[in-house]
């Protein structure tokens, strides 16, 4: 029921006893699945700031940091 790479957790219920009173003992799981989104890249901004405001050189760590950041999605990483 899991996809891999997903870890599952059992959690009790609480309040709640382990099983039905006339029946063996069965315990309810739920799973949820939180799919993340790619980091956005701002790209555009990054040539922005390193062409016109590059005080100390941010313009361009922020170019870099956002060519990595597009590079990492490309890949899927």
């Amino acid at each position: 029921m899991n996809p891999q790479g997903y870890p599952s957790a059992s959690v009790p219920l609480q309040g709640v006893p382990y099983g039905q009173p006339e029946g063996p003992g069965m315990v309810q799981h739920t799973t949820v699945n939180i799919i993340e989104e790619p980091p956005k890249d701002h790209i555009i901004w990054s040539i922005f700031s390193f062409v016109y405001l590059n005080p100390f050189c941010l313009g361009l760590a922020a170019l870099i940091h956002s060519v990595k950041v597009s590079l990492c999605v490309l890949i899927n990483k």
